[in-house]
């Protein structure tokens, strides 16, 4: 079996499902080849299913309720169920359905497949600005995967000699939420896998912070988290010379 993520949930690397997929079947076609859509389904252009055998979605990601998701499955992937005792879910999953969970996600990938490019273009365009406007502020920081092969919707950045645990702290303070990592582990105190399987040093990554973007954003939020982390950076700077000063 080969399961792969469609986007990184930490950097926003895009993964080329299609390519992969059909590689793996080329070497031997009985191999099982899962994607995990979480962060690609309406986001990214759709995968070609061809040689996909299992497509993994969730609702939380579209702003359906929480709770819910689905298993696209073709004729090939077979489940065996974990719990038995009802033919629910083609046998898969057998309980009462949860109806609401269902509508309310067949609802929201209606909406984001219709506003897809829409939406793309809108978070993408604050991406931009946000990177533009961190420039022009001149704080150190460096984008940890390159443009053109990434999700608009999330963005690694490393702000040099800034620690990440401060500044989520500080950010949060003023209604601002980033993280270090992926937001599923967000609180883990140990270093991120995939910023370590980059290469990253250790400075660079207890420097990194993980911005992600909804189409409910506007620009307004992007300048004033380009704001803060100018004070964060101007405050950095003026405590480094006081601790200079004060080993003269």
């Amino acid at each position: 079996m080969v399961l792969v993520m469609g986007v990184n949930n930490e950097t926003g690397a895009r993964q080329p499902i299609d390519d992969i997929a059909k590689k793996v079947k080329t070497i031997d076609p009985d191999i099982s080849f899962i994607c995990d859509g979480v962060q690609t389904l309406t986001k990214v252009s759709s995968p070609d299913l061809t040689y996909i055998d299992a497509l993994i979605g969730s609702g939380h990601k579209l702003g359906a309720a929480m709770g819910v998701g689905f298993f696209y499955l073709n004729h090939r992937f077979r489940l065996s169920p974990l719990i038995f005792g009802g033919e629910q879910e083609a046998g898969v999953r057998p309980g009462t359905e949860n109806i609401y969970g269902i509508e309310s996600l067949y609802r929201a990938l209606v909406h984001h497949q219709k506003n897809a490019d829409h939406y793309h273009n809108h978070v993408r365009a604050l991406s931009l600005l946000l990177q533009k406007t961190l420039e022009q502020s001149n704080i150190s920081f460096s984008i940890n995967t390159q443009d053109g092969e990434t999700s608009g919707y999330i963005l690694s950045i490393c702000f040099n000699g800034i620690d990440a645990s401060r500044a989520i702290k500080f950010l949060s303070q003023i209604g601002i939420c980033v993280s270090k990592g992926s937001a599923c582990s967000s609180v883990s105190p140990t270093p991120s896998r995939v910023l370590s399987a980059m290469k990253l040093s250790h400075a660079q990554m207890s420097s990194t912070l993980r911005v992600s973007f909804s189409p409910l954003n506007v620009k307004e939020d992007v300048l004033t988290f380009c704001a803060a982390m100018s004070e964060l950076h101007s405050y950095n700077v003026e405590t480094s010379a006081l601790e200079q000063q004060s080993q003269m």
